[in-house]
């Protein structure tokens, strides 16, 4: 058999493994897109070091019921739901560089999951793959957003939630 042959018998071989091994398959593909480069940068301007800032001030200070600005500044300009899970995987990883980054690709990553799941409730497994990674490949946005600490990415996932349940 040559890899040209292999090549050509792969979207049959993909489309046909059970949903649940497909479904495994489209998220550690866009895991490894998704969180590629995590924890190598340091937050950007002008959110991302607010955002990490408020978050870790949450964690020192003990005071996760409203988020709060160096200083005791209550800062009300974000959900504190967004704070809440940088302040998480803060206390969890105890590295800010890989704790502001991570909810928004965990959000991204559960999206390209409903979006697939959708698409292959709808129609059947070969749609929900497209769909999923069209979403993740072809506007280049979605990628964008989802390696960097915005509010952007938990929109879908909070919206597609109810509709795949």
């Amino acid at each position: 058999m040559t890899l040209d042959f292999r090549l050509r018998r792969l979207p049959d071989t993909l489309f046909n493994l059970p949903y649940n091994r497909l479904l495994l398959v489209v998220l550690a593909f866009a895991a490894l897109m998704i969180l590629t480069g995590i924890g190598l940068r340091s937050p950007w301007p002008a959110d991302e070091p607010r955002f990490a800032e408020v978050a870790r001030e949450m964690v020192t200070s003990g005071q996760w019921l409203l988020p709060m600005r160096g200083g005791g500044e209550l800062y009300p300009d974000k959900p504190p739901v967004f704070m809440w899970a940088i302040a998480f995987f803060y206390w969890l990883t105890g590295n800010l560089k890989i704790a502001f980054l991570l909810p928004n690709a965990l959000c991204s990553v559960l999206t390209l999951g409903l979006v697939f799941d959708l698409g292959t409730r709808l129609w059947n497994q070969r749609t929900g793959t497209i769909a999923a990674l069209l979403l993740m490949l072809t506007p280049p946005q979605f990628l964008i957003q989802a390696q960097r600490a915005r509010l952007m990415p938990w929109w879908p996932a909070g919206s597609w939630w109810p509709v795949t349940v």
